[in-house]
């Protein structure tokens, strides 16, 4: 039997302790299992302690990760090695934010200098912009910037920007446009004056259906308002493929190109965070920069029994793979963090959402759980019922800061006490005794607290892990989405899976383009399945 047989075999053997024992009953045994499940960072504190693990299944981990090698795979994150094996590229997102005194090479050339070189580029073009020296057609400062993209190039600076929305400048507002339902750009364009709007258009390959659909369209309205010069002026490209930007209309010095090393749902970091610097400016950019850095380097140069996200990775695998749960819940306590459960959804369901690993053998284990959520206190009032009392166990994710930065400072006690007590009662439930003498000493009979207290009681040995945080800044919010980053990575390292492609998102791409001129000519084809086919057939009799 293979190394990494014996250990799988291991960690299947510990599943059946857990099913015998508790995380209170973990507690009782190990003193010190707070301390051992802490992690103290710059301005954060992540507390694993709640969860259904222990050092022993940790040792386990760890040496599923020697066998794996991961050391040298993460220095091939580091070092530009091709990780992405099947569309043999690196993966070097972590280039996008290390210091100019680094080298990472790609194709013998080193990319660092080319990386801080944009960067300043960047920053330079959004002080021009935000301070309103660099102006629209009518020679009007630019109030609105509208962003247009898809997956990570537009859920990546939506989230961050409204995360840090009281980092933002008042005098210009940020919207975002990615859907290929109109609805969603028509509501935007009521609002919009062209002559005060920027337009900047984040693709890759510039040619994202969903994407140039909206960009077309954007065109279309400014050119009819302002005229063919409004181009010029009034669009920026984000992309790799400079030649359809400015076959678009778009010129050069409004042109920022996206590397092919960087993946969209990790391209925050480059140019297409743009928008990003035009909302929250040059120096809390770079302060963003410097907390994903911070996590960087301690990701790098952390022994492994220290190591927050390869303990964050690891614990993933032994609950999806071995534990089998399904599904995973991020809750943040902060209004300001509401995208950040979605950005976080593509992030780890995107890069492990596979079924074969990356010698395209069949997975044998589970792979990446459904990651889902939304914030406190809200949910509370829709979904908790099913954490706390439904059949399923959802290990959860609680986000909060212990210092408001806004006006009502009060509002952060209840969020606190909120975000702590659901915590607790996750972990620690109430049994049927205890929940019936508390309905008795309510002054309830016996009676009734015997018929009530089924429904009362919480099973509780409900996992979660809590990130505590001083407030919530850029370079927090940097740090944060580092350590899932690379929390996803830990995980595709160990279980051998490519985490930097996204094969599953082509076939409905595919026929996509198979159907639209269907759909536009108003004909059926052959190869269309019946249920399709009569799908279809209904569109036609509705648009008669």
């Amino acid at each position: 039997m293979r190394e990494r047989d014996l250990v799988w075999n291991k960690l299947e053997k510990a599943r059946r302790k857990f099913s015998r024992t508790s995380i209170l009953e973990q507690f009782q045994q190990d003193p010190q299992r707070h301390d051992v499940f802490s992690f103290r960072l710059t301005n954060l504190f992540v507390d694993l302690s709640k969860n259904l693990i222990d050092q022993q299944v940790l040792k386990d981990l760890q040496e599923l990760a020697t066998i794996q090698e991961f050391d040298k795979i993460r220095e091939g994150l580091f070092s530009g090695a091709i990780l992405n094996n099947t569309e043999k590229r690196p993966a070097l997102h972590v280039a996008l934010r290390t210091p100019k005194s680094s080298v990472i090479t790609v194709e013998g050339i080193n990319v660092v200098p080319a990386v801080h070189r944009q960067l300043e580029e960047l920053m330079s073009f959004a002080e021009l912009i935000r301070s309103g020296y660099k102006k629209g057609l009518t020679d009007r400062r630019f109030t609105n910037i509208l962003h247009i993209g898809s997956g990570g190039s537009l859920t990546g600076p939506m989230m961050v920007l409204k995360a840090l929305t009281s980092y933002q400048t008042p005098h210009i507002q940020i919207d975002f446009v990615g859907n290929a339902d109109s609805s969603d750009l028509q509501a935007k364009l009521r609002k919009l004056d062209p002559a005060t709007t920027l337009v900047v258009i984040a693709s890759k390959t510039f040619s994202t259906q969903e994407t140039i659909l909206n960009a077309e369209t954007m065109k279309k309205w400014m050119l009819e308002r302002l005229g063919p010069s409004a181009l010029s002026k009034h669009f920026v490209a984000i992309t790799g493929n400079k030649n359809r930007a400015n076959s678009f209309g778009i010129v050069d010095e409004n042109i920022f190109e996206i590397w092919e090393w960087v993946g969209g749902r990790f391209s925050l970091w480059s140019a297409v965070g743009l928008t990003i610097v035009l909302g929250i400016g040059s120096e809390n950019f770079k302060e963003f920069l410097r907390g994903a850095r911070a996590i960087d380097e301690h990701f790098q140069n952390t022994a492994p029994e220290m190591n927050l996200p390869l303990i964050l990775g690891m614990l993933e695998i032994w609950y999806t793979s071995i534990l089998n749960f399904g599904s995973r819940a991020i809750i943040p306590y902060d209004h300001r963090l509401q995208n950040f459960v979605s950005y976080i959804q593509q992030l780890e369901m995107e890069s492990n959402g596979k079924s074969v690993d990356k010698l395209g053998n069949k997975m044998t284990k589970k792979t990446a759980a459904v990651v889902w959520g939304a914030e406190g206190t809200n949910a509370q009032h829709s979904f908790f019922q099913l954490l706390h009392q439904g059949t399923s166990v959802i290990p959860c994710d609680f986000l909060i800061a212990a210092v408001s930065d806004e006006e009502f400072a009060e509002h952060q006690e209840v969020l606190l006490a909120n975000c702590l007590a659901q915590s607790r009662a996750l972990m620690t439930g109430r049994n049927l005794k205890a929940t019936t003498k508390k309905l008795g000493d309510s002054g309830l009979s016996n009676e009734e607290s015997n018929r009530l207290a089924p429904h009362s009681s919480f099973a509780g040995n409900r996992p979660s892990t809590m990130f505590l945080f001083k407030q919530l800044t850029p370079n927090i919010l940097g740090q944060l989405i580092a350590i899932y980053e690379h929390k996803a990575f830990v995980q595709g390292a160990l279980w051998n899976i490519n985490s930097f492609d996204q094969w599953g998102v082509e076939l409905g791409k595919e026929l996509t383009n198979e159907i639209l001129p269907l759909l536009q000519n108003k004909t059926l084809a052959s190869n269309l399945d019946p249920s399709t086919a009569n799908l279809m057939e209904e569109v036609f009799r509705f648009r008669k």
